[in-house]
């Protein structure tokens, strides 16, 4: 186990990746490789974390996550992405319009192939960058609280929009039917308009640097 990341285990001084109700995410060495480990809380209410590792697996074939190397009922290994998360790219004071089209990206990857992240609505911490840099690749994490269904783009954008300021209202009609079907089409219209409420906010537009 490594001593790294954002926070600290209580009374340990030990860093880890993450902590929650459910299990901690530490760092660790798998031969010479660094991955990152979940690991269940022995107090944890989950059971298992065989239905995460198994989203989270089919989500990484999808491009969209972390590839998980090994899990069971208590373990899941995985890469470790040591990039910036979506909230340390918007605490600059600028909107980095690149990384919310990835986000965008990422999330409706999720609906195509029908997991459905009920976390997303606060995605500060759950994207992931490969790095801070205009076509750095997102990635979603913890599949903790996920189901099969299709409502991620809603999710992302609810979440997203009103805390940069963005007038969601005359994306409603569009928003309303891409829920009704989630195709293609009705995403692409989605994303044009959210393009176009992007470029008022940050004139600099989609290939605008950090």
């Amino acid at each position: 186990m490594c001593s790294y990341g954002p926070q600290t285990l209580p009374g340990t001084g030990l860093k880890v990746l993450g902590k929650g109700h459910a299990a901690v995410v530490v760092a660790a060495l798998l031969e010479e490789l660094v991955v990152a480990v979940k690991a269940r809380r022995i107090d944890s209410k989950r059971d298992s974390l065989l239905w995460e590792a198994r989203a989270l697996a089919e989500a990484s074939r999808a491009g969209v996550a972390p590839r998980p190397l090994y899990w069971d009922d208590d373990l899941i290994v995985m890469d470790l992405v040591v990039g910036p998360r979506l909230g340390d790219l918007l605490g600059g004071g600028e909107t980095p319009t690149w990384a919310l089209l990835e986000a965008l990206k990422a999330a409706r990857t999720l609906d195509v192939i029908g997991i459905e992240h009920l976390e997303l609505s606060r995605p500060w911490r759950s994207v992931v960058f490969t790095g801070g840099y205009e076509k750095a690749k997102a990635l979603i994490i913890d599949y903790e609280s996920s189901r099969r269904g299709c409502g991620n783009v809603l999710r992302i954008l609810g979440g997203l929009l009103p805390a940069i300021g963005v007038d969601m209202t005359g994306m409603r009609e569009s928003l309303t039917e891409y829920k009704r079907n989630c195709d293609r089409s009705a995403y692409n219209i989605v994303e044009r308009e959210l393009l176009k409420l992007l470029e008022h906010l940050n004139p600099g537009g989609p290939g605008r640097a950090l």
